[in-house]
């Protein structure tokens, strides 16, 4: 459950990343999606804890540098992203596709850190994305690390909505399909299950004495030709990660 205002003000930071300029209060109600008066109250409570600045009535608000400040911080001592930051942008530049750093979240995947592929038609996504386990490559890399019990209890009670007509919607074709990966490859696949002609490739690596997924996806016509020579350099790298980062 989301709590509203929490969500109110981080989209009134998205508002200013995705339109990059100065926004007035109308413009931000509009936005966010509420009336003008609660958002006044937004901006000022982030205006008094030094987040925003106004600018004038006309230009309205910008943010502040304290939210890059304490972000940076943040990023600091991010230690397991700093410590497979470089093997993990080097895969990116050696597949020309995206790869993604995802952790698990309940019944859902997060992205924690996103490298783009620097080709025009890619997998765009964004950090802080959610995708679901039984139809992302990253999801059914977390499911194959339970035992058959355990994804059979899981599966019972996940929602598996329909998003393509190759999207796995019952219980026993997606165990069946994770336990292939797992027993077979070792590495995962997903083929125009979660987005039409997406393809994504994934592995878990265990760092920290915790769970991370690493994903490479992109275009189906592009990345489902190569899923097994991709598999076999995401399982390289998770031994060579596993290997050198022991917790």
């Amino acid at each position: 459950m989301n709590v509203k205002t929490a969500e109110r003000i981080l989209d009134i930071f998205e508002a200013f990343a995705t339109l990059g300029r100065s926004l007035t209060l109308s413009e931000l109600a509009e936005y966010i999606d509420v009336p003008v008066s609660s958002c006044f109250g937004l901006l000022r409570t982030l205006e008094n804890q030094g987040y925003l600045y106004s600018l004038s009535r006309r230009d309205g608000y910008y943010p502040t540098r304290r939210l890059y400040k304490i972000a940076s911080q943040i990023v600091r001592y991010d230690v397991v992203t700093d410590l497979i930051q470089a093997a993990l942008q080097n895969l990116c530049d050696r597949s020309g596709e995206t790869v993604v750093l995802s952790k698990q979240q309940g019944n859902k995947v997060v992205y924690i850190n996103v490298y783009d592929s620097p080709k025009s038609i890619r997998y765009n996504t964004k950090i802080g994305c959610f995708r679901e386990l039984h139809c992302s490559s990253a999801g059914k890399a977390f499911l194959g690390l339970l035992s058959n019990n355990k994804l059979a209890e899981t599966l019972a009670i996940l929602p598996l909505t329909r998003h393509t007509e190759k999207t796995l919607t019952t219980s026993e074709a997606v165990s069946e399909n994770v336990k292939q990966y797992r027993d077979s490859k070792g590495w995962y696949a997903n083929h125009g299950e979660s987005i039409s002609d997406l393809s994504g490739v994934a592995v878990t690596v265990a760092l920290q004495g915790s769970n991370y997924g690493v994903s490479v996806a992109g275009p189906m016509y592009r990345v489902k030709p190569l899923t097994t020579e991709l598999g076999n350099a995401l399982l390289a790298l998770k031994q060579y990660l596993e290997a050198t980062h022991k917790s």
